[in-house]
């Protein structure tokens, strides 16, 4: 599955270049607080997106036997072969970085393609600005409410969930935690 993913990103990241990922939880408080240094309306590049993934693929562990078709043009390569010319060709590419939007708003870490990362970080912040006290842009929220109201309840969890009941498992694979009743 790792490799399928990859191969969706590659051909978003090489082939389109044109895209903007606000992160909704950042994972690192560090460019955070780089993001509480800017003023309202301005943007920084911290980085690349292999540096930032560098110490989570070095603990990877892999499995000697994949059942998908792990060629890298035409190359047949291993799990760990895919993983290390991803980060060096294709993470290598993305931008890093964190904005503000407002002055009442927490700054939002975002990623785009070096070749056009200052249009998405234009955007980002055009379409965060009009959500004042939260700084994330209004697209993607309304994009989640959508997902909600169509797909009843928003996340994969719940889809999952559904397709167990659907055949007979319930909850039975759900720990204890997302067993609780709300």
């Amino acid at each position: 599955m790792a490799i399928e993913s990859m191969k969706v990103l590659r051909r978003l990241i090489d082939g389109h270049r044109k895209f903007v990922c606000v992160a909704s939880e950042s994972g690192d408080r560090d460019y955070l607080q780089f993001g509480q240094a800017l003023r309202p309306l301005e943007y920084l590049i911290l980085g690349t997106l292999d540096e930032r993934i560098e110490r989570y693929v070095s603990d990877l562990e892999y499995s000697p036997r994949t059942t998908v078709d792990n060629r890298w043009d035409g190359d047949p390569l291993t799990a760990q072969e895919w993983v290390i010319r991803f980060r060096e060709e294709v993470a290598s590419q993305v931008l890093v970085g964190v904005y503000r939007a407002s002055a009442l708003a927490p700054p939002q870490v975002f990623y785009a393609h070096r070749d056009h990362f200052e249009l998405a970080a234009a955007i980002a912040i055009a379409d965060s600005v009009l959500l004042p006290d939260r700084g994330f842009p209004m697209l993607i929220d309304l994009a989640d409410r959508a997902c909600k109201s169509a797909y009843g309840g928003g996340s994969l969890r719940d889809i999952t969930d559904a397709a167990y009941a659907r055949f007979g498992a319930g909850v039975r694979y759900g720990s204890e935690r997302q067993n609780r009743p709300d």
